[in-house]
């Protein structure tokens, strides 16, 4: 899984390698279907801490899974292997874009 994208791509292609449906996911996290549906669309793209994480343990998220859709969706990792992942990535982010 890469660092860039959005909350709804890294849930999405989170949800697809579990090989869960939106269904699936909203029963196995408690959520709502429809709150589901607008988090993958990307219709809901700030959802909140609690929802994330509850979200990375019904889809059995490993570290590194938890911290990308952490970062995707506005907070910073607590695995600080991702978390310092994530600081590299945005330098050479910066630097590049400096260069460009």
């Amino acid at each position: 899984m890469t660092t860039a994208g959005t909350f709804a791509e890294h849930l999405t292609a989170l949800r697809l390698r579990r090989g869960m449906s939106q269904y699936q996911l909203a029963l196995v996290s408690g959520m709502n279907h429809g709150t589901i549906s607008k988090l993958c669309s990307g219709k809901r793209p700030n959802p909140h801490r609690v929802t994330v994480l509850c979200l990375a343990d019904a889809l059995r998220a490993t570290d590194a899974e938890r911290g990308h859709l952490l970062f995707a969706a506005g907070y910073w990792p607590d695995c600080p292997h991702v978390a310092l992942t994530i600081a590299r990535w945005e330098v050479d982010q910066q630097a590049a874009a400096a260069s460009a």
